[in-house]
């Protein structure tokens, strides 16, 4: 709890506090539930440790989910890149019940996501308005003018007119055979992943 700290210029523990309402006011805006959180530091070693890839594991495991979101590897925001360092590994290295498709989503812009050369783009023109309610609850409303206006906004726009659309996101899936090694967990050897 030492000098000040992260983006309000406060003591880390305000920091979390600000933090946990404003996860749970951008979940109730895009209406997610449930919420998982690890509550590592952003930016710290630890993101990059096994138990972060043991507690992912477990996740997929209770969740069996079809598809994952992860960023995209290629980043300058290390939280990001732990993340889905994490996922990928426990895809890779560990026994799941049921192999998801992985996209891995773009972060920001091209100077934030290197060598970014996305395959798949949704059309988002409809949940635009959702996306900026939940914006505007990030930072006591200074997120439209840091990150929603000056960014997401035109690359939104500009992955749009990728595709034909108002307003697109744009993923790499992830293909090959990442993963396929392993039988998920109680399948038949030599049996395909279920995705």
């Amino acid at each position: 709890e030492g000098g000040l700290y992260g983006r309000l210029g406060t003591k880390e523990v305000f920091e979390r506090e600000v933090a946990a309402v404003e996860k749970q006011a951008v979940a109730d805006a895009l209406g997610i539930e449930p919420i998982i959180t690890f509550d590592y530091e952003p930016n710290r070693d630890q993101l990059f440790q096994t138990d972060v890839v043991d507690r992912v594991t477990e996740v997929l495991n209770e969740y069996s989910p079809d598809v994952v979101v992860a960023y995209w590897p290629l980043s300058n925001y290390t939280d990001f890149t732990g993340t889905t360092t994490a996922v990928t590994r426990a895809i890779s290295e560990r026994s799941l019940k049921k192999i998801p498709q992985v996209y891995f989503a773009e972060t920001l812009t091209g100077r934030h996501t290197l060598a970014f050369s996305p395959n798949i783009w949704v059309d988002i023109t409809e949940q635009m308005q959702i996306k900026r309610r939940a914006t505007e609850v990030i930072w006591q409303g200074k997120c439209l003018d840091y990150f929603f206006n000056p960014y997401s906004l035109p690359v939104s726009e500009f992955r749009g007119r990728e595709c034909g659309a108002c307003h697109a996101e744009a993923f790499v899936a992830l293909h090959g055979g990442f993963g396929l090694q392993k039988s998920p967990e109680g399948s038949a050897a030599g049996a395909k992943p279920v995705t």
